[in-house]
């Protein structure tokens, strides 16, 4: 796109494990995985925590959020921010439920919830 705004272009999406050549989601992997607990107002509410972790040692995730739904499984939430119509849009987010199951299972480990949320 120019800055004049009026080129066009179609993105290319590849999926992970097309990018790297690998056809598993083991090739995904969550390092340096931090917390950071919520306060005892916002864990009333759901919210545990803030999350942020490194992946495959190149990119950083952070505003990940470690959230208790109500019926008790643990999940974690991407950012997002809502347009003018309140349509939310997510910064970043698995692309299928294999990879949010992937994503999810690792981080809930490292925080020592073991299986407690995946699935």
């Amino acid at each position: 796109m120019t800055l004049d705004g009026r080129t066009t272009f179609t993105p290319l999406f590849l999926q992970p494990h097309e990018a790297q050549g690998k056809g598993t989601m083991t090739s995904l992997q969550l390092t340096e995985i931090r917390f950071t607990a919520a306060s005892e107002d916002q864990v009333l509410t759901g919210l545990l925590g803030f999350v942020s972790a490194t992946v495959n040692d190149t990119l950083r995730l952070e505003g990940l959020t470690l959230r208790r739904t109500a019926m008790g499984k643990l999940t974690i939430s991407y950012p997002a921010r809502a347009d003018r119509h309140g349509v939310e849009h997510r910064f970043f987010a698995p692309v299928n439920e294999e990879a949010k199951r992937h994503v999810e299972g690792q981080i809930l480990a490292a925080l020592g919830h073991g299986e407690e949320g995946a699935g």
